[in-house]
């Protein structure tokens, strides 16, 4: 399956949606839950964690979220992705 790199990277790193994806690392989360941590609705988070559902990178089983970390990591390790690798690594300078 092909991703657009650039609406991936959008996806990823969209600061509005970041305190949901970090919720997820420790763990599935319900809607509500993500939706809290990002400050929106449940329809705008559901809205903008759709693309990563659509492409598997989130899987959502009766409105509970979770991430598929495999797929995740993997993808930071695709040649083709390499400027998501070096999104993270401005991003890491940045908070550092």
């Amino acid at each position: 399956m092909t991703y657009d790199k650039d609406r991936l990277r959008e996806c990823l790193f969209d600061e509005e949606t970041a305190p949901a994806l970090a919720a997820l690392e420790d763990g599935p989360k319900d809607i509500s839950h993500l939706a809290e941590q990002c400050g929106m609705s449940e329809d705008d988070t559901r809205q903008r964690l759709s693309y990563l559902v659509e492409h598997g990178f989130l899987a959502v089983r009766d409105g509970t979220y979770e991430a598929d970390a495999e797929k995740l990591a993997g993808i930071l390790e695709d040649e083709d992705y390499s400027g998501i690798v070096d999104s993270v690594t401005v991003m890491d300078s940045y908070l550092n």
